[in-house]
């Protein structure tokens, strides 16, 4: 676990030093880049239709 103290993140670990939001953002990037499929299809529904997103 990092430090955060304000807006600055500090890691005793590996030493990366940022913005805290900018960090943050990256985790969530790379969490979100295994939780879907790579080659997953998103259909987009016309506005308006009232039907959710669909994987396939």
């Amino acid at each position: 676990m990092g430090k955060r103290s304000r807006h600055r993140f500090e890691c005793p670990h590996c030493g990366l030093r940022a913005h805290s939001d900018l960090n943050a953002s990256r985790n969530l990037a790379r969490i979100g880049g295994t939780a879907v499929l790579p080659r997953a299809v998103v259909d987009t529904p016309d506005v308006g239709d009232g039907h959710a997103f669909v994987l396939r």
